[in-house]
């Protein structure tokens, strides 16, 4: 059994062995001294690096942290990621004025400041684009909502006084100024939805053109107020006149709006871009100083212990020669230990996190060097370990915006289609107003009544096509709650709610026993299947008069299959993928609106699954919908 002396320190182990050769090992002890002195002073450097660095790469966290709150408010305007900004600007100044009065005067500390400027432009800035932002909501969803209903009320009781007077021709045109203040708002708020300049410049020609009109109006009823001296015009002047008075607000509150919108986006666009990238550059660049910094006096380090060692195993085979066994003894109980810690380091400098560690149980300072050495280990693993994170976080990243530039693209596909067929109706009536309005002027009032209908008929089908469309819109827009659903028992109840529909329409309903459970919406999984029979009741009826369709399931391993069969005149090739498309219909004769397939597309892309027909003409047609098996629960 070896001999320790580790419970004497390595100056009283030198000391017992002066008394053989006092003159050399006093030069040890000497030598041994000042390079343990130097030794704890390099390693209290690199602790205090170490403790930089760990505060630099938290604020480096805060900062990426920080536009993600930022990029969350500016795009939702929810006042929790703006709360969220507020702390972690109040976070950051306090961290980055703690690493300043630590830092060193340098290239760190100038690092620092510049960030701590940064930081305080960028919250300033993004103070005003809450308040902007603020300022907008507050126009687009009250003044702008009040001034429009205020003209169009004091429009529409011109209207209803005109009418009970029988004239035909001044309710016609103040029925269009309601119909034009109409238009404006809807351009107004596509503009705040699409940001497109254009709906803008229409708005301006609308007011213009809505005042010139009205202007006429106010002058014909004046004229009529002065040759019939009628108190009744005197008031349909009134009625015109606050009209025209809420119309120059409007225009007013709208232009107000748009300079906020444009202010806001300013602000974020160019403002606050351009401090986060100088805000994100420094707190990178100061990481990487300090880890540059933090590897120079690792290498100090290893370098002075290397001297040591060197310089005492020199002293001590000298020793060994002109010493006794004891002599010898002391020699080993620090040559050994201090070897062992010097690989140890070599291995923790090339980042083999599995080196271990000896001299845990000594009671010297090689102990202490070794239990600081663990520390070591322990913080440089964690350092490694929030670099990772770091880097899944940058990809994660790069994820969103990918999602962000698909759903960006799937919104200009559908602004386009819907501002397609919403202007159909929207012609249609324009056009029988105009040929109503020139009925009237030749005092056809029959025929222009008769006229009417099919004005009314085509605002019915503008209005359908909203009420799907919002429908769509809410499909998917909100996380719903999702729970596991017995197909059997939904879709057993689902036929006995369709037993009249089923028995009018002639059809038969058959269900395959033994469906899966999946895991979703309840009602958005209903309404899937409410679209596709209703596809089924237009589309599938089979000429010989037996219409039958049939739900089943069959077997995958990744995959919950279902399908809808129909014995039904079937679908072309080419209209396969057209069908889901919005709007599309392959009878126009047929009711409806063209977006339930829409509807069933977006209900399968919320829960992550697929749908797809197969059909071939005369052999019917298979919907087929695929559920995850493996899905996100949040």
């Amino acid at each position: 059994m070896a001999l320790r002396l580790d419970f004497l320190s390595l100056k009283k182990r030198i000391s017992l062995g002066f008394t053989l050769i006092c003159g050399l090992l006093c030069i040890v002890g000497i030598i041994s001294y000042f390079g343990f002195l130097q030794g704890k002073k390099q390693f209290a450097q690199f602790t205090h690096l170490n403790n930089q660095a760990n505060l630099h790469i938290a604020i480096e966290r805060n900062v990426l942290e920080l536009q993600r709150q930022t990029l969350k408010f500016t795009y939702e305007g929810h006042e929790i990621a703006e709360n969220k900004v507020y702390a972690l600007c109040k976070s950051l100044n306090e961290e980055l004025n703690a690493a300043e009065k630590s830092a060193p005067a340098g290239a760190a500390k100038k690092i620092i400041v510049k960030m701590i400027e940064h930081l305080n432009i960028y919250a300033k800035t993004f103070k005003d684009v809450a308040a902007e932002r603020k300022l907008r909501n507050d126009f687009v969803q009250e003044k702008l909502r009040d001034h429009a209903e205020n003209a169009e009320h004091a429009l529409f009781e011109y209207v209803l006084s005109e009418k009970e007077e029988e004239d035909f021709t001044h309710s016609s045109k103040a029925q269009l100024l309601i119909n034009g203040i109409i238009t404006i708002e809807k351009n107004a708020f596509r503009y705040f939805d699409f940001l497109d300049s254009t709906l803008i410049a229409k708005a301006k020609q609308s007011f213009s053109s809505i005042q010139a009109d009205l202007e006429n109006l106010i002058m014909e009823e004046a004229e009529e107020a002065v040759n019939e001296q009628n108190e009744s015009e005197l008031k349909d002047k009134a009625f015109l006149m606050v009209a025209q008075n809420m119309i120059f607000e409007y225009e007013k509150a709208l232009l107000r709006a748009v300079q906020a919108t444009r202010g806001y986006l300013y602000l974020v666009n160019v403002v606050m871009a351009g401090e986060a990238s100088e805000f994100l550059y420094n707190a990178k660049k100061l990481k990487n100083l300090s880890t540059k910094n933090m590897k120079t006096v690792e290498y100090q380090l290893t370098g002075l212990i290397e001297r040591i060692t060197f310089i005492t195993v020199l002293v001590i085979i000298i020793s060994v020669i002109l010493a006794s066994i004891l002599s010898w003894l002391v020699g080993k109980s620090i040559t050994a230990p201090v070897a062992q810690m010097t690989n140890t380091f070599k291995l923790l400098a090339k980042g083999d996190h599995q080196a271990q560690i000896p001299g845990h149980d000594f009671k010297d300072e090689i102990g202490d060097l070794s239990r600081a050495a663990d520390v070591f280990k322990k913080k440089n693993r964690e350092t490694e370990e929030l670099l990772i994170k770091s880097r899944a976080l940058t990809n994660e990243l790069e994820e969103k915006r990918e999602e962000l530039a698909h759903s960006n693209e799937e919104l200009e596909q559908f602004v386009y289609t819907v501002s397609h067929d919403l202007k159909s109706p929207l012609v249609t009536s324009m056009g029988f107003i105009g040929m109503v309005n020139d009925l009237a002027k030749k005092g056809e009032y029959e025929k222009a009544v008769s006229k009417l209908d099919r004005v009314a008929r085509a605002n019915t089908r503008m209005g359908q096509l909203i009420n799907d469309l919002l429908e769509l819109s809410r499909v998917g827009r909100v996380n719903l709650d999702k729970k596991s659903i017995d197909m059997n028992l939904m879709l057993k109840d689902f036929k006995d709610s369709l037993k009249l529909k089923l028995k009018q329409e002639k059809f038969e309903l058959v269900l395959e026993d033994n469906l899966p459970t999946i895991y979703g919406n309840e009602s958005r999984i209903l309404q899937l299947f409410e679209n596709l029979m209703s596809n089924a009741f237009k589309y599938a009826k089979n000429p010989s008069g037996n219409s039958r369709v049939k739900i089943g399931s069959v077997k995958d391993n990744y995959e919950y299959i279902f399908y809808v069969a129909d014995n039904g005149q079937g679908v072309q090739k080419d209209y396969h993928n057209k069908i889901f498309g919005l709007f599309y219909r392959l009878d126009n004769t047929k009711e409806g609106t063209g977006i339930g397939l829409s509807v069933a597309r977006k209900v399968m892309q919320f829960h992550e699954g697929r749908v797809w027909i197969e059909s071939e003409p005369g052999h019917g047609a298979t919907f087929w919908l695929a559920f995850p098996k493996t899905v996100k629960i949040l």
